[in-house]
């Protein structure tokens, strides 16, 4: 079959729907991407939105995405989200599906608002508990989601975070819930959103609840707060969980990436440096975290792209680096590189705390990092080239 041939109705639905049966993961897309050739080749594009239409009733939430991309290449924004409010109508249609076009609108449509759901579709209530429960699921492992949802409380009142927890309490009890009271509690422990955090967190029974107590343990300065901490850590070790457990569980939930480079930079005159880490994907993207800290004062700032091309990472560490000298850490030092700058931290940095999750499948390295930093991150400097540079010119009216 050439691209140039037009298939008839019988032909085209046939080939569309070997689309659908054939494509399910990344790996496939240099094929997906032929196969969409020979659908751009036909005059008759409004026969293959229709087919499609008619087969994203009846999908489930990945074969929907997939209708949803083809449907993209034929059709105008504004007439996919009239259709799919059309099909959001129709009994039957799977959950997911329902919350796959319900985020398309959303992102499409300037005017959306869950007002707009309510009147369009009636009692949304089932659609928006799906939303939360695949963001929470799927923010486990992606930090982008996870920054997008602690931004989104950022802007809650105390009274309505406390009403927020309560809900999701009632409705989730997944990892994605552990995920989210993890990054409340260590953003700000002391507050009273936190103690409930920390009393949810408890009872999720999460490899994440024991990871994020045991990092609690090491920064919280609170004693009443260090002893519910330590309790509950006693508590989940009784059940089972360790160390191990949970380096094994983020080796399964990070196992689409592994880990790549791992460097620092020599500090500024300030006691500044930069570390950077990336994460090598299975379809050869990069995850790339940046973060700025001071050796005094610890963990400062952080930024972090959950997948770009192998491209634009080499310009990200071209430009970084520029004029900089950095050293190559093995990831185990890197780690506890990190643990060493959380010291003594405010840790009010839910950034750092959520793109240091791609960093958990990682066994941290016991070294004395204080001598670490003493012989690795100083530079030693010749004191005769010190006294030349005084007895020069430009010094001479210097105090």
């Amino acid at each position: 079959m050439t691209q140039s041939k037009q298939l008839n109705a019988f032909e085209l639905k046939q080939f569309v729907l070997s689309i659908l049966n054939n494509y399910n993961s990344e790996d496939d897309l240099d094929e997906f991407e032929r196969n969409c050739e020979v659908l751009d080749s036909q005059e008759d594009t409004k026969l293959i939105t229709k087919i499609l239409l008619k087969e994203l009733v009846a999908s489930d939430v990945q074969r929907a995405c997939i209708i949803c991309s083809i449907l993209l290449r034929y059709n105008n924004v504004s007439l996919l989200i009239d259709k799919f409010w059309e099909i959001l109508k129709q009994p039957g249609l799977n959950l997911q599906v329902k919350v796959q076009l319900i985020n398309f609108i959303r992102d499409n449509d300037s005017n959306w608002t869950y007002e707009t759901c309510e009147e369009q579709l009636g009692d949304s209530t089932d659609i928006l508990d799906e939303n939360t429960r695949q963001m929470l699921e799927h923010s486990v492992s992606n930090p982008e989601l996870q920054i997008d949802f602690m931004d989104f409380l950022s802007t809650l009142s105390v009274n309505d975070k406390l009403a927020l927890l309560h809900s999701l309490e009632d409705d989730f009890s997944n990892e994605g819930l552990a995920n989210i009271l993890m990054f409340l509690i260590l953003s700000d422990p002391k507050s009273s959103v936190s103690e409930l955090a920390l009393k949810l967190l408890s009872e999720t029974k999460s490899p994440l609840a024991f990871y994020a107590l045991n990092q609690l343990k090491n920064i919280i300065n609170d004693n009443e707060i260090l002893r519910k901490i330590k309790k509950h850590v006693t508590e989940l070790k009784l059940q089972g969980f360790n160390e191990h457990k949970t380096l094994e569980y983020f080796k399964n939930l990070l196992s689409d990436s592994a880990p790549e480079k791992f460097h620092v930079t020599y500090p500024d005159g300030h006691g500044n440096i930069a570390l950077i880490f990336t994460r090598i994907t299975k379809n050869n993207n990069v995850r790339f975290v940046s973060i700025v800290a001071n050796l005094e004062t610890g963990i400062r700032d952080c930024f972090g792209f959950y997948e770009i091309s192998r491209f634009e990472a080499d310009k990200v560490f071209e430009r970084f680096f520029k004029n900089e000298k950095a050293i190559e850490l093995e990831p185990g030092i890197f780690v506890s590189v990190l643990k060493y700058l959380e010291i003594n931290n405010k840790f009010d940095h839910y950034e750092y705390l959520c793109w240091k999750t791609l960093l958990g499948d990682i066994e941290i390295k016991n070294t004395d990092i204080a001598r670490f930093v003493e012989e690795k991150l100083t530079e030693s400097t010749d004191l005769s080239l010190v006294e030349d540079v005084f007895n020069s010119y430009f010094c001479e009216r210097w105090y």
